[in-house]
C-alpha cells in the first residue's frame, strides 16, 4: 500500500510539473508587448540596424496536415483508404536585454491515421516539448546558462492489432502475464515524462541568418517517470509478442549539445538540427546491471526541415532518434514527411 501511495504521489508531482510548465509558456505568449517574429543574435561586426533589438519578441504557428491515399484492386494493397490528419503549435518568446538572453519555447505536434487494416484513428505522432533556457554573455560569442526542458506525450498510448494476439507481459517484480486481445494500453496521458536539467559555459562560434551554431556543455539531470508504463520488446521468434515495464530513470552527469539552425532562400527554407548526449556517472541502474557510464550514454538526435511553398503551405520533414539505455537499450527512430498548412498569429 506505501509503494501504491508512493507512486501516485510522483504521478501526480510529475503532472503538477507538466501543468506548470504549459502555463509558463501560455503566460509567457499572452504578454503584452508588441509582436515580432523572433531572430538569431547576429555577430558582433554586424551594422546595429541589423540586430535584433532589447525586449520581447513572440513566435506562435498553428499548423494542420492531412493526407489521403485510396487503393481498389491493387496487387499487394488492401482495398480502402487511407487518412493521416494531425495539428501542429510552434510558439516561443525571446526575452533579449544586454547581454542576457531567456528563450522559451513551446512545442505541440499530433498527428492520427486511419488505414483499411485497423479501421479508427491511431496516433501515429504525438509529442509535448517544452523549452526554457538563459544565456548570460561574458565575451562576445562566450557565456554560460541553465536550461530546463520537458518532454512527453499528450494522450495515453495502446498497441493495436489488426486481430487478435497474444502479449506475454513481463513486470519489473519478477511476475509476467499472457493476455489475448487486439490492443494493449501500453501508458497514460503525461507518461512516460522526460526532464532535463543542466547548466554550465556556452559558445556561438557561427551566428548569422544562414546558420547559427551553439554549443553546450555542462553537468546536467534527467528524470524519467516512467513506473507501471509499458515498451513493446517483441523478438519476432515467438507467436507472442513480448512487452516490458517500465522503470523510473534518475541521472546525472556531462551533457554536451551541438544545435544549429537558420533560414535561406529569402527564408523559404528553414531547418534545425541537434545532436545531444548526457553521460550518467550518477544513476539509480539496478544491482544487476554491469554497464558503465559510457554505455548508458543518452543520445538524442532530431532534424527539422521546413520546404515553403506559399506563405501559408510548406513541406515539412522530421527525423528523430532517441536512446536511453537505461530506459529502453536500442534507438527509437520516427521520420515524418508532411504538407502542412500554417497561419502565423505572431
Amino acid at each position: 500500500m506505501k509503494h501504491v501511495v508512493s507512486e501516485y504521489l510522483w504521478r501526480g508531482k510529475a503532472k503538477v510539473i507538466l501543468m506548470m510548465a504549459v502555463v509558463m509558456g501560455i503566460m509567457a505568449l499572452g504578454s503584452s508587448a508588441m509582436a515580432e517574429d523572433p531572430g538569431f543574435v547576429p555577430p558582433a561586426d554586424v551594422k546595429k540596424s541589423d540586430k535584433l533589438e532589447d525586449g520581447w519578441h513572440y513566435k506562435l504557428v498553428l499548423g494542420a496536415s492531412i493526407s489521403f491515399n485510396d487503393n481498389r484492386k491493387v496487387s499487394g494493397k488492401p482495398d480502402g483508404s487511407t487518412f493521416t490528419l494531425g495539428a501542429k503549435v510552434d510558439s516561443g518568446v525571446t526575452f533579449l536585454s544586454g547581454d542576457h538572453e531567456w528563450r522559451t519555447t513551446l512545442e505541440l505536434n499530433e498527428s492520427f491515421t486511419r488505414t483499411p487494416v485497423i479501421d479508427e484513428f491511431l496516433k501515429a505522432a504525438d509529442s509535448v516539448k517544452f523549452e526554457t533556457i538563459y544565456l548570460y554573455t561574458i565575451y562576445e560569442w562566450f557565456g554560460v546558462y541553465g536550461r530546463f526542458a520537458l518532454n512527453t506525450s499528450l494522450f495515453p498510448t495502446y498497441d493495436v492489432q489488426a486481430e487478435d494476439v497474444t502479449y506475454a507481459v513481463a513486470y519489473n517484480d519478477g511476475t509476467s502475464l499472457r493476455r489475448t486481445n487486439d490492443r494493449l494500453k501500453l501508458a497514460d496521458s503525461f507518461f512516460p515524462l522526460t526532464l532535463k536539467e543542466s547548466l554550465g559555459p556556452y559558445a556561438k562560434p557561427l551566428r548569422r541568418e544562414e546558420i547559427t551554431m551553439e554549443i553546450r556543455l555542462g553537468f546536467g539531470g534527467r528524470h524519467v517517470f516512467a513506473d507501471e508504463t509499458f515498451a513493446v520488446d517483441d523478438n519476432g521468434d515467438t507467436p507472442d509478442i513480448e512487452v516490458m515495464e517500465l522503470r523510473d530513470v534518475h541521472q546525472a552527469g556531462v551533457e554536451l549539445t551541438i544545435a544549429m539552425w537558420g533560414e535561406f532562400w529569402d527564408k523559404r527554407i528553414s531547418y534545425k538540427a541537434t545532436a545531444e548526449a548526457m553521460m550518467p556517472f550518477i544513476n539509480n541502474k539496478q544491482g544487476d546491471d554491469d554497464r558503465n557510464a559510457a554505455e548508458l550514454t543518452n543520445i538524442e538526435l532530431s532534424l527539422l526541415m521546413s520546404f515553403k511553398l506559399v506563405s501559408w503551405a510548406s513541406v515539412d520533414y522530421e527525423f528523430k532518434a532517441i536512446r536511453e539505455p537505461q530506459v529502453i537499450d536500442d534507438f527509437q527512430i520516427q521520420n515524418m514527411l508532411l504538407l502542412t498548412f500554417s497561419y502565423t498569429l505572431l
